[in-house]
């Protein structure tokens, strides 16, 4: 996320100084545009949703005239996500390190790579190892149920599809949108991963398998 100064140079805004003013617990910050205008900007927006006066909104529909596509939205998502600590997912992504590659902070670029890399109106943005950024090399794009498959379980254990329940833990994939449960074990985490990579290759499933860390 951007850090907000006087004299910062964050897009095409010059940021001059604090007005003394807030939205909630977000300062507003006086800012001189590259174009000349003078403007106020939210401290949750400045860098993220909010790079110029206006000018660069407009120039910029002016050139891809997708601001209310599906594809220009999952951008935008991908940005929030990294950038704005206001996000409600941010500590999974932005909190934990996990930003966009330099190329992607033009839509123009994220576009291009997105149809020539199979993107279509079912699939969703899919990083590849979750504790990476988003980036060609560590990005795809897949069903939401590939992706429920391949998410890792947030504050439980390293490993897809392995997750903690009242008695132990236990294995599982989503099949179609359910989940179907594999093994359970009360504290042998290595029998569950081999269980569930051997019942991913069994069934032939798109599922990403674990890699036992011993």
């Amino acid at each position: 996320m951007n850090r907000v100064y006087p004299g910062a140079k964050i897009g095409r805004l010059l940021v001059i100084e604090d007005t003394g003013k807030k939205q909630g617990t977000n300062h507003i910050w006086k800012c001189k545009c590259d174009c000349g205008n003078v403007c106020e900007v939210n401290t949750g927006r400045i860098g993220i949703t909010t790079n110029s006066c206006g000018c660069l909104k407009s120039d910029s529909h002016a050139t891809h005239r997708e601001s209310k596509s599906r594809l220009y939205i999952i951008w935008c998502n991908m940005k929030k996500r990294c950038d704005n600590q206001n996000t409600l997912n941010y500590k999974n992504y932005g909190g934990r390190g996990i930003s966009y590659c330099e190329d992607w902070d033009k839509y123009e670029n994220f576009r291009k790579w997105a149809l020539e890399n199979g993107y279509s109106d079912n699939l969703t943005i899919d990083r590849i190892d979750v504790n990476k950024g988003y980036c060609p090399d560590n990005c795809q794009w897949a069903t939401r149920t590939e992706q429920s498959n391949n998410r890792r379980n947030w504050g439980m254990l390293p490993y897809y599809g392995i997750v903690k329940d009242n008695t132990g833990f236990r294995a599982q994939v989503t099949i179609k949108g359910k989940k179907v449960y594999i093994a359970h074990s009360i504290n042998d985490i290595e029998f569950l991963v081999n269980a569930r990579n051997e019942y991913i290759d069994k069934h032939n499933l798109p599922c990403k398998k674990n890699i036992w860390k011993g």
